[in-house]
């Protein structure tokens, strides 16, 4: 290839609308530096158009990634090397990240983080959502508080089954806060309705500050509650969790650091 390169002549803008029309939108951004690089290194044509295509690919499935993920409404983004494993020693670290083969969607298994808040439950179901998602797999997040007034208003319209379909159709979703506040009885009978219909046919990751066993409280229906719970244990990985918060422990961790400057001591604030 030729060492001058008209990169504001006509022809070149007329290649750059070309590529947008014909929806290679994702290798504009890169093409100067590709025609520069094969100009000084005299590369072929197809060196050039390999290493130009390669690199529009890479930039397209990046914002397919990120826009996948933005559409989850994660509460944030965090991956499994995010979290601190030192601050759970009780936490079986080897089975948390033998689920990140995401072997247990195909299988549709589901998976339980239980403990007193503050113990990272919501990060680790977070980070096997990120790692589905980033795989190509389907996956939606809600708060089950969130859900069951989402339901309620689905059930009121008329339309809850058309609200269920859309839960029951992703290949993994992430119900936090499992437990946290007492469920009406319409939402209980569309939460027991939503665990049915994916028993053996789509994974559940849920997070929750309450044991098992007393789920009977929160759906107000001690048959209801056992009916659900035995759908979504009988292929399911529980981990338990305890220990010290990690808001409590960073809180303490302030207070002892050294002061930093001549800022006011804490408490005199």
């Amino acid at each position: 290839m030729s060492a001058e390169l008209p990169m504001a002549s006509p022809e070149y803008e007329q290649l750059l609308e070309n590529l947008r029309q014909l929806r290679l939108s994702s290798l504009v951004p890169v093409l100067d530096t590709h025609l520069k690089r094969a100009a000084q290194r005299s590369l072929s044509y197809q060196d050039f158009l390999t290493g130009l295509v390669r690199e529009g690919l890479t930039a397209k499935e990046q914002r397919t990634r990120e826009r996948r993920l933005s559409a989850c409404h994660f509460p944030f983004v965090r991956r499994l090397e995010d979290f601190e494993w030192e601050a759970q020693p009780t936490l079986n670290r080897a089975e948390v990240e033998r689920l990140h083969n995401l072997h247990f969607i195909d299988a549709h298994d589901n998976v339980a983080f239980l403990g007193p808040p503050g113990l990272g439950k919501t990060m680790l179901a977070v980070a096997l959502a990120v790692a589905a998602v980033e795989a190509g797999y389907t996956v939606r997040f809600t708060r089950l508080d969130q859900w069951a007034e989402d339901a309620e208003a689905a059930e009121a319209s008329n339309s809850l089954v058309g609200f269920l379909n859309e839960w029951v159709r992703p290949q993994l979703i992430i119900l936090d806060e499992v437990g946290h506040h007492v469920l009406g009885h319409g939402a209980s009978r569309a939460f027991h309705q939503l665990l049915t219909r994916r028993y053996t046919t789509g994974s559940v990751v849920l997070t929750s500050n309450r044991s098992l066993e007393s789920w009977k409280q929160f759906l107000g229906d001690e048959v209801l509650a056992a009916t659900v719970l035995d759908r979504f244990l009988h292929h399911a990985t529980v981990f338990t969790q305890s220990g010290e918060s990690y808001r409590l422990r960073e809180s303490k961790r302030r207070q002892t650091s050294p002061r930093q400057g001549g800022g006011t001591p804490p408490g005199k604030r």
